[in-house]
């Protein structure tokens, strides 16, 4: 969230507790800091799952305390905020100095949107900022910091669905890192599906270079310990949590660039093959479906990649693409070289539908549609010969196939040459030996 609107959140009273849905519509994650209501029992489940999943990857990276004293309530289903379908965050004060920290995800939402895990991830760094202080009723509270849950985002993103080194690559390219206050107070949320991609790579490379000094851990602790009472944007606060660095940023810079550096080295995947990458493509696209007809009932029936124009046109549908675009990109890092126009074609329409209208929409989308059909029809023609000519024609078997790789058992793989074998050989053949 940005600056303003988190200064426009307040502390709520007991009235959102006495607004809980009943024990039934509830599902615990298993560490039991997550509380889920609303929805389906299986859309519950999966959130709840996810939540610990971010949980456990965040600890594990950081080195904090899991011993949580503040529970996280997911509200599903939520009625989106003036229009928006971003989730929101709210701090609850209860009876006894007690605390609730709350997310509201508006219906429409799907788990596995990068906006719902980062919500998540804040709500997470958010209970460790407030364990230890009680924030005043009626006080704004103070949110953590954008380029912390961005990085916590990316180091799980990575763990998922691998590392783009080429995206590290074009950073190094670029020169060193920007200046720390001017990366402190960017705001992520309202950028551009690329230029987020290469926030979050900073933002990574950020927490690595901090986490890589003398007693990184405990000064990230202590960092996050003092947040609620200061200035996130401020640069002189987080080189003070971190002592080791002195009181000059020249230090974290010179991290920070090695840090970017050693990320551009890194390959933690092997390009997809076509087959995977359409794949991979499928599942980002194939659940589209425009909910509005209008006058045309005809736009009802599209679905996958067809139906884009029709959703850009719907009340969400840009907040929905310009999701879809984020998850393109990191799939364009990743597909097969002969896939990633298509992939990029794609990227590209979402990108600009998430904007606006484009006239010529339907007629890219049918184009770059004809490709992907040939292309998947080209790859499976070399596919099919290729297994072909190893079956009948290779001399040398591959062991690909399972019938290759069965032996009776005790048979030698290779035959001895020495003169009491040959010797040996010729008497079974000529019956001398029986």
């Amino acid at each position: 969230m940005g600056g303003g609107i988190i200064s426009a959140l307040f502390l709520a009273a007991t009235v959102a507790l006495a607004q809980q849905p009943t024990p039934q519509e509830r599902a615990f994650s298993v560490s039991q800091q997550f509380i889920v209501y609303g929805s389906t029992r299986k859309a519950r489940m999966e959130t709840a799952r996810l939540a610990d999943d971010l949980s456990t990857a965040f600890f594990g990276v950081t080195g904090l305390s899991t011993e949580w004293k503040w529970p996280v309530v997911v509200r599903l289903g939520a009625e989106p905020l003036r229009g928006s379908r971003q989730p929101r965050l709210s701090l609850l004060v209860g009876d006894g100095d007690t605390l609730r920290i709350q997310v509201d995800i508006p219906t429409g939402t799907q788990s596995g949107d990068p906006a719902v895990e980062g919500a998540l991830l804040r709500a997470l760094i958010m209970e460790i900022m407030y364990r230890e202080v009680r924030p005043k009723p009626g006080k704004p509270f103070a949110m953590p910091p954008d380029w912390l849950v961005e990085a916590a985002w990316q180091e799980f993103s990575a763990k998922r669905d691998g590392l783009s080194a080429d995206l590290f690559g074009r950073l190094v390219q670029s020169g060193p890192p920007p200046k720390l206050e001017a990366f402190l107070r960017q705001r992520p949320n309202f950028s551009d599906p690329v230029s987020r991609a290469i926030y979050r790579a900073q933002a990574l490379t950020l927490l690595r270079a901090l986490l890589s000094v003398r007693e990184g851990r405990a000064s990230l602790a202590a960092y996050l310990h003092d947040l609620h009472a200061a200035r996130a944007e401020d640069p002189q606060f987080l080189l003070k949590a971190f002592p080791s660095l002195g009181e000059k940023s020249t230090d974290l810079v010179k991290l920070w660039t090695l840090e970017i550096a050693r990320a551009s080295e890194l390959r933690n995947f092997e390009p997809l093959s076509v087959a995977e990458s359409n794949s991979r493509l499928e599942a980002i696209l194939g659940d589209l479906q425009s909910a509005d007809s209008g006058k045309d009932p005809q736009l009802a029936l599209l679905k996958g990649p067809d139906a884009m124009p029709a959703i850009a046109r719907e009340n969400g549908g840009r907040f929905i693409l310009a999701q879809k675009a984020g998850a393109l990109l990191r799939l364009e890092s990743q597909a097969h070289p002969l896939f990633r126009p298509i992939v990029e074609e794609y990227r590209l329409l979402a990108t600009q539908l998430a904007k606006k209208s484009r006239r010529d929409a339907a007629k890219r989308l049918a184009a770059v549609g004809e490709l992907r059909a040939a292309l998947m029809a080209r790859g499976n023609a070399i596919a099919d010969y290729l297994n072909w000519f190893e079956v009948t024609q290779m001399e040398t078997r591959s062991g690909a196939f399972p019938e290759e790789s069965e032996q009776p058992a005790g048979e030698l793989k290779t035959r001895r040459v020495d003169a009491i074998s040959n010797a040996l050989d010729v008497m079974e053949t000529s019956g001398s030996g029986r």
